[in-house]
């Protein structure tokens, strides 16, 4: 289980790392920083998926959640996927034969 988490830590920080590559060619070629979000990532993947997502939140945890998640999604994409895949890494990280992680 350790293995596939971490696999898929792996994949979440090189997806974070082509997201940054393409936002900075964007900003190369536009002269203007404008990132990709969490949400137009959703949208891409799931018609209206940023939208679904914060409506369903909201009905299950009520407006307040739904505020945070709607806030959150605001977040480049190519940041966010490269903070969580690399914090999952290290959070499934492999421990030595006494149980002490190494770091």
């Amino acid at each position: 289980m350790r293995a596939i988490l971490r696999f898929l830590g792996f994949l979440a920080v090189v997806g974070g790392f082509v997201a940054l590559v393409i936002d900075v060619t964007r900003y190369l070629a536009n002269n203007a920083w404008a990132p990709a979000t969490l949400r137009g990532a959703l949208d891409a993947i799931v018609t209206d998926g940023g939208a679904r997502l914060a409506a369903s939140i909201s009905g299950i945890a009520g407006a307040p959640a739904g505020a945070a998640v709607a806030t959150a999604l605001t977040a480049p994409a190519s940041i966010t996927g490269l903070a969580g895949g690399f914090i999952v890494m290290f959070l499934f990280r492999s421990r030595d034969q006494d149980g002490a992680s190494r770091f």
